[in-house]
């Protein structure tokens, strides 16, 4: 009776930890299965985050700046530019870049705000907000890289103006009503020029619509001539081709841009030279006295009234009338020669380095004439010095032409 009693404590002590054993192993099977089904929740969570930053990161499309068949949606292009111009406000650009003073061979934007208005002419209508965010969706670092990362960006308003060339469009917008606004102020507007355009298009939007080097006076002759000579090399490497397709488009305003910039730099160069010889020339006849001056000025006088009466007179009659006139003034004689071969020019092998000086020099004084005009006003400023030969004109263009290739050349070095 004892053993019975004994093991009926036993069993009333031993249930309580029975039951507690049930519990505790339902507990843990069910906290198992809790950890289960949490991790299961957590990667399909995973997974729908991944699926929704890929198809937000498809919806934002990143821009890549790229041109012809690689380029962006035209909507895409319409917003980042919109974005970037505000950003960099292009339209202040001055006209040369400066270079980065913490990156070797890297450049950084100047401007030039005294000269330009500000992108918008009512900035209370609109509020531009930028941040890192908006950089890293617009892509900004890539902007720059295709903006900068250019051998002929060290001419004369090429960044300013190449800007412009990427704001023609190879087609009308989708969602947009209409395009934007850019600052028509200052000729930076979005243009169309499919790439199955004729070529009067590819002309009008080239040499006018699309208002590339707007600031310096270059005849509309001149740039047609350009345009069309591009079209026709780029007909020549597609003969087959009935239209042009987006890589030609793309070749085309890019080819076009760089003759144009080119041509600018150049004209820019050889008129500062004129100036330069002409301005040392008058120097050195200023050395002559009064008299023999005035000698000097009558005996052009009769020259230029011969010359007007008979046009056939000849270089050598002329030089005879200046011989008389040194035989008289063995003084003007001498100041003459030496004024003559201070002027004369001289083919060495530095000859083009001074030109570097003038690369960078005042552009409000030299930058704006005609073509027609880049030789008369530099050679007939004062009726004391006498014009360049169409020889010292030919070796003075063709001086600033190498000054200008080598510059490019040496930027294309740094690039490569």
């Amino acid at each position: 009776m004892a053993y019975n009693l004994a093991n009926c404590v036993w069993i009333a002590l031993s249930i309580p930890s029975f039951i507690a054993s049930l519990i505790a192993d339902k507990l843990c099977e069910i906290s198992n299965r809790i950890e289960r089904a949490d991790m299961r929740n957590g990667e399909e969570k995973q997974g729908e985050n991944k699926r929704i930053a890929n198809d937000s990161y498809k919806g934002v499309n990143i821009p890549k700046y790229l041109c012809g068949e690689s380029e962006d949606s035209i909507d895409l292009q319409i917003s980042s530019l919109t974005y970037v111009f505000r950003l960099y406000q292009i339209n202040a650009l001055g006209p040369f870049l400066k270079p980065d003073e913490h990156h070797r061979g890297f450049y950084t934007f100047s401007y030039a705000t005294d000269q330009y208005s500000d992108w918008n002419t009512s900035p209370g209508k609109d509020i531009f907000i930028c941040n890192n965010r908006l950089n890293r969706i617009y892509n900004v670092s890539e902007f720059l890289e295709a903006l900068l990362a250019d051998p002929y960006r060290v001419l004369i308003d090429y960044p300013k103006n190449k800007f412009r060339a990427m704001l023609i469009l190879s087609g009308p917008q989708t969602e947009l009503k209409e395009l934007p606004k850019l600052n028509k102020n200052d000729h930076f507007e979005f243009i169309i020029l499919r790439p199955e355009d004729p070529d009067e298009r590819y002309v009008e939007v080239l040499t006018m619509l699309a208002s590339l080097y707007r600031e310096h006076r270059v005849s509309i002759q001149l740039k047609r001539k350009l345009a069309l000579k591009v079209l026709s090399t780029q007909r020549e490497k597609h003969p087959l081709h009935v239209k042009f397709t987006k890589n030609d488009r793309a070749s085309i305003i890019r080819t076009y841009l760089q003759k144009l910039a080119f041509h600018v730099q150049v004209e820019r160069i050889y008129r500062a030279t004129l100036k330069t010889k002409q301005k040392h020339l008058r120097n050195a006849l200023l050395k002559i006295s009064p008299p023999e001056l005035k000698k000097l000025d009558n005996a052009r006088k009769s020259t230029r009234s011969k010359k007007s009466a008979n046009m056939n007179t000849t270089p050598k009659k002329k030089q005879l009338q200046l011989s008389a006139l040194c035989e008289s003034s063995p003084k003007l004689d001498e100041n003459i020669k030496t004024s003559q071969m201070d002027s004369k020019p001289r083919r060495q092998s530095g000859s083009i380095e001074p030109l570097e000086s003038i690369w960078a020099s005042d552009t409000n004084s030299d930058t704006h004439f005609k073509p027609s005009d880049s030789e008369s006003a530099a050679s007939s400023s004062s009726g004391s010095t006498r014009p360049f030969t169409s020889e010292e004109k030919k070796l003075f263009y063709d001086q600033s032409k190498m000054a200008v290739r080598i510059r490019i050349e040496r930027e294309r070095l740094c690039l490569t």
